[in-house]
């Protein structure tokens, strides 16, 4: 298991220990250094969290940390066009902020435009079905992004109440189609 650390804090007026200030770019700093001297490789982010994305790469300093964001909130759009038109750009706003150390998150809207953007910048993708399917977000095509050569991570969010094993084989059930159905709920 690997602990990341999130920048809500870093980016808006969320505050250290709901303080309600946003914290300074030189505590930001030691916090991600203390964070990198204990062994922590990755930060969690997003572009709804205030202006950290771009200027998370520059509080990194040496610290070479996995960088992974979510997508700007899509608001009112409801036509899917204007949905993956929203999606893309969000995505390469990120790709632009955050480079090589960007990973993308739940990405359920993938055209194949956006999967060759995920190729070329050699993006990695966060799969985390769970929330997708309590959001009704969509469907991502882990099969299509592994056949093209994306690194697909399986995410979890519930804080701390998954099995890792029921999530492991939900993921193949919703991600694989239904021939990777699990034939048995219980753990192991």
């Amino acid at each position: 298991m690997e602990l990341a650390l999130g920048t809500v804090q870093f980016g808006l007026a969320y505050g250290a220990v709901g303080s309600g200030r946003q914290v300074d770019d030189d505590t930001a700093r030691a916090i991600l250094a203390l964070a990198w001297d204990s062994g922590v490789r990755t930060l969690d982010t997003a572009a709804g969290y205030g202006d950290i994305e771009a200027r998370l790469a520059g509080l990194c300093g040496p610290h070479d940390f996995r960088i992974v964001s979510k997508i700007a909130p899509l608001g009112r759009l409801s036509a899917p066009a204007e949905r993956a038109a929203a999606v893309r750009a969000s995505v390469e706003r990120s790709l632009q902020r955050l480079g090589p150390r960007l990973q993308a998150v739940h990405m359920t809207q993938v055209s194949d435009d956006d999967l060759a953007l995920l190729v070329e910048s050699d993006t990695s993708v966060v799969h985390c079905p769970e929330s997708n399917l309590k959001l009704s977000s969509g469907h991502c095509p882990v099969a299509a992004l592994s056949a093209a050569g994306v690194n697909v991570a399986l995410g979890t969010d519930g804080f701390g109440r998954s099995d890792a094993r029921a999530a492991l084989r939900r993921s193949a059930a919703w991600s694989w189609g239904p021939a990777a159905m699990p034939t048995s709920t219980a753990p192991g």
